[in-house]
């Protein structure tokens, strides 16, 4: 579209509401309600939405190794990410993931289950698949948000949530930069006789 930016902008966002409320028209049914016998789930939540309509993803958690969900974490805590997608209709080797992004939108650390070589195979429509995903959580101090994808071997979007999860790193050790590299430092010191006496300090956080 060519025009002023206001003009613009007022038409991208029809655009995105639109193909958001057909990608809802499209779910057999809604995604977010649990059948019978499946433990309750919070809703999804996202600031952004995309997809084919071939999966939904019903379910998203951020925890620590407790399995309690958190939204401020420790720099180098264990973390578990984890998603429950549910299948619309019979796909061959679905590919599921998760990437985290900073404040400024930077890329921080993504990985999904064809980089963990774990093969989904052909699953079928109504078919619902969970997966965790266990690190440690090396960032430096900053806001980050969490999306979650689901997709073809070839990158077709199934589902896409961007903005799904949001979690704060903090530090009792001031580090700066995306991650935290937990560094050492190494101090050597003239005795001016010709001997260098070496001490060594860690540094935390």
């Amino acid at each position: 579209m060519e025009g002023t930016p206001a003009d613009v902008l007022n038409d991208y966002q029809r655009i995105v509401m639109e193909r958001e409320e057909a990608y809802e028209a499209d779910m057999t049914r809604n995604p977010e309600e649990a059948t019978e016998g499946e433990p309750e789930r919070l809703p999804v939540h996202y600031t952004f939405r995309h997809g084919d309509g071939s999966a939904g993803i019903i379910a998203t958690e951020l925890c620590d190794d407790k399995r309690h969900r958190v939204e401020i974490v420790e720099t180098g805590a264990s973390l578990i990410a984890s998603v429950t997608v549910r299948f619309q209709r019979e796909v061959d080797e679905p590919v599921i993931g998760f990437l985290i992004r900073n404040r400024h939108g930077i890329h921080a650390y993504g990985t999904n289950t064809k980089e963990q070589n774990i093969q989904l195979g052909k699953v079928t429509s109504g078919q619902t698949v969970s997966i965790t995903f266990a690190f440690n959580c090396w960032l430096g101090i900053d806001d980050y948000s969490i999306s979650f994808a689901v997709h073809s071997q070839e990158g077709q979007a199934y589902d896409w949530l961007d903005g799904a999860l949001f979690f704060k790193v903090t530090s009792q050790t001031l580090t700066e930069g995306l991650a935290n590299l937990h560094a050492t430092a190494t101090v050597v010191t003239d005795d001016r006789k010709g001997i260098h006496q070496e001490t060594q300090s860690v540094i935390y956080g």
